[in-house]
């Protein structure tokens, strides 16, 4: 649907024209009173603010009101985000922060009690505006030339434009807009409320509708088409011919903004940006050869959606065996290394979807790979696996329904579509999506992505400890030997014994590959948040990677019997609690525990404990000593007692278990009929997980009939595995009964061999 103009919000500040009272008064002013009420009628009121309606309002005080206004625009509670403030544990303010509506005054101060200017109240509108309402265009403004312009921060420009130019905020006289004057508890409850009596006459966008994607892929066509006398056989250019290209297309952008094809572009050093009539966002990111342009239980995750780009086949290319490397390899390293990781999950290519992104959140090593890009209209960005085919989206329907659950998402620039053919996502997308990222670290190795702060931000804003991103255009060569070398020396120890920082870590790495990439844009990875990071705090000494608890099972006289073995440090000793019970459906063991000194033999690398005192003993049982290595986060041993126990450090909830098993499988499964073709589709449904399995004749077969029923799916967490049960079929054949599935997961390949056996492979 093209775009909304029938009206625009008016609200008429009263800045300059009243005459306020600035005493102090529970009551507002005559010319407030009728939408103050209106106001508390609609909810968009705090306390705090009513008890003196003419004086000036506070960052804090504004904060709390915003706050009420996007809860009332989306009729959605706000969550409260991660606390990096030592000067407030304000709530409302924390909710703000997580929705990425403000920000400190520094890293860690936010100034609750200063008056609030002018310039931070548009900031605050505007963003709260953006993230409340799908589609509203909040680049809809003029670059005002007010007689005090040169008074306007640079991170307000833009939303002071927006402010005046859509009516919220008036000037003050003479063409200046005073941005940093302040503003009464009246005003500004005016303010709030005038934005929600009037949210629908906001300039926004509607939904997408055919000839919007037609002239989406239109405007694509004659970009590319504009540019193909400089592409290579691989869809990329010559450095040397990057200027003309970007110059070509804004020629062609100029005229299709001219011919009224689009409304808007926008034309940065190596990206030229289009926003087309329908909303929809369009980036052209050339793809230049050689340049990648374009606490506890933490699981590593590695997104390369760009994997196959990196072909091995160009002679004396290393790209994609260097790209896996410095993901993969290096996640499968520090899982090895440190037994409180675990490399979880791999997305490659088209497995890096928007849902896949969904899955970042806390004590996570996220590993990126892959092209990026920055335009001013849009900051930085990241292209993903998934691809807007033109074909697909136009006559399949099924393809259709899925890609547009995202049209708000299309329309507000949390997403843009790319020239490459794939689609792309910024800070803004990560802003409305991450769940919060306490105790994450994330390495951004895209082009650009640190150009600026604000695709970092909304990572840092969510949480995440530390992330690193590129400054500039970056060599594919030079990007992936930092992320790998960076990843080496986070597992190497520096002269005070202890493992490196994340900033020795860098300095590592750029000592074996330079401090840029060499390339004419100086290229670095630049470090935001904590720099002191470390992936563990051992210093040269062994039991203090041992520290946590253990689950498993020891073999005594009584047989083999449940095992807790809890190893703590107290007062530079090494100590460990002994607690012993039935396992699951056995009898043959009492209950008890007992304490034990641990020490450890550098020779044999051999972890020793010694029981020392009971706590609780159970008739005719004696002490019991363990003697074993730890590998991967197990502890085990032989002699002089048999024991396997595992680190829960490593214990993954079955609902997370679950959640990551979501996806379609292919393969096949034996019953009366032989060997069947077998397509599962794992998916989450109001909190219960669930199964299609749908049967059918293997290529070359005829032995079976085709047909689909639901199952239920659970996890087991003492076998580790999955079970499918069936319930209700969708197509039945005549004369088939159910088969239920039970197995186990690994890498990719669900399997099992009884009730049935099968072998099914993720497919996407």
């Amino acid at each position: 649907m093209k775009k909304l103009l029938s009206l625009t919000l008016i609200i008429i500040m009263l800045f300059s024209t009243i005459s306020i009272n600035v005493s102090a008064s529970t009551t507002p002013s005559d010319w407030a009173v009728n939408e103050v009420n209106d106001a508390k009628n609609a909810g968009i009121i705090t306390n705090a603010i009513t008890k003196n309606y003419q004086k000036d309002i506070t960052r804090e005080e504004f904060c709390e009101l915003v706050v009420k206004l996007y809860e009332k625009l989306t009729n959605q509670n706000a969550t409260v985000g991660t606390d990096i403030f030592n000067d407030t544990d304000n709530q409302e303010i924390l909710k703000a922060y997580n929705l990425g509506i403000v920000k400190g005054v520094s890293s860690n101060q936010f100034a609750p009690y200063n008056n609030i200017t002018r310039q931070e109240i548009c900031v605050m509108l505007v963003r709260c505006i953006d993230v409340a309402i799908d589609g509203a265009d909040i680049n809809n403004f003029n670059n005002n030339n007010f007689v005090d312009k040169n008074k306007i921060s640079d991170w307000a420009i833009d939303c002071v434009n927006y402010a005046f130019d859509n009516g919220i905020m008036k000037g003050v006289g003479n063409n200046c807009i005073d941005p940093l004057g302040n503003t009464t508890c009246e005003q500004s409850i005016l303010l709030a409320y005038r934005i929600f009596a009037n949210r629908n006459n906001l300039v926004v966008f509607d939904d997408l509708e055919e000839d919007d994607l037609r002239d989406l892929f239109s405007v694509k066509d004659k970009i590319n088409t504009s540019v193909k006398e400089y592409t290579n056989n691989d869809g990329k250019i010559d450095i040397n011919s990057l200027d003309t290209v970007i110059n070509k297309v804004a020629d062609v952008s100029k005229e299709l903004k001219e011919n009224n094809e689009i409304l808007d572009y926008n034309k940065d050093e190596n990206t030229v940006w289009l926003k087309l009539n329908s909303g929809l966002q369009f980036v052209y990111v050339p793809e230049i050869e050689g340049y990648d342009l374009g606490g506890n239980n933490i699981s590593i995750m590695t997104y390369q959606p760009f994997n196959s780009d990196y072909g091995t086949e160009r002679p004396g290319s290393r790209d994609m065996e260097r790209g896996i490397e410095a993901t993969d390899g290096s996640a499968q390293n520090i899982s090895n290394k440190f037994g409180k990781y675990s490399f979880t999950q791999n997305y490659d290519d088209g497995q890096v979807t928007l849902d896949s992104l969904k899955q970042i959140g806390s004590n996570q090593i996220i590993l990126w790979h892959g092209h990026g890009g920055y335009n001013s209209s849009i900051h930085s960005f990241l292209g993903v696996g998934e691809e807007l085919d033109e074909t697909k989206f136009l006559w399949d329907p099924v393809y259709y329904v899925k890609n547009i659950k995202y049209t708000g998402d299309y329309l507000s620039g949390r997403i843009v579509c790319l020239s490459s053919g794939n689609i792309g996502v910024t800070s803004k997308f990560f802003t409305k999506y991450l769940p919060q990222m306490s105790n994450t670290f994330v390495y951004l190795g895209t082009c650009e992505s640190a150009h600026d702060s604000v695709l970092v931000d909304s990572f840092i804003n969510k949480g995440a400890t530390t992330v690193i991103g590129n400054s500039a255009t970056i060599y594919t060569e030079y990007n992936q030997k930092m992320i790998k070398s960076t990843c080496d020396g986070l597992m190497m120890k520096n002269s005070n014994s202890q493992y490196n920082t994340i900033l020795e870590a860098q300095n590592y790495a750029k000592s074996l590959h330079g401090n840029t990439d060499g390339s004419e844009y100086s290229a670095t990875p630049v470090i935001y948040g904590n720099q002191s990071l470390r992936l563990s705090h051992e210093q040269d000494n062994e039991l203090q990677d041992l520290v946590g608890t253990y689950k498993g099972s020891y073999i005594q006289n009584q047989g083999e019997t449940g095992l807790t073995l809890t190893v703590y440090e107290e007062n530079g000793q090494y100590k460990a609690i002994f607690d012993f019970y039935n396992l699951p459906g056995k009898t043959n063991a009492k209950s008890g525990k007992y304490y034990m000194n641990v020490s450890y033999d550098k020779n044999t690398k051999d972890y020793i404990f010694k029981a020392t005192e009971w706590i609780e003993r159970p008739s005719n049982y004696f002490l019991v000593d363990l003697r074993g290595k730890l590998e991967d986060g197990v502890l085990s041993g032989n002699s002089p007692t048999k024991f396997r126990i595992t680190t829960i450090d490593k214990y993954i909830s079955p609902s997370v278990k679950l959640n990551n098993l979501i996806g379609t499988y292919e393969g096949s499964y034996f019953a009366g009929q032989g060997e069947t073709g077998l397509t599962l589709t794992i998916y989450e449904d109001d909190g219960q997980y669930k199964a299609i399995f749908d049967f059918y004749n293997l290529p070359g077969k005829t032995n079976a009939k085709s047909g689909s029923y639901y199952m239920n799916v659970s996890y087991d967490e003492l076998y580790d595995t999955y079970s499918f049960e069936a319930y209700e079929w969708i197509d039945r054949p005549s004369s088939y009964d159910y088969i239920n599935l039970k197995g186990t997961y690994n890498n990719g390949v669900l399997s099992g061999t009884s009730p049935t056996k099968f072998e099914i492979y993720r497919s996407r």
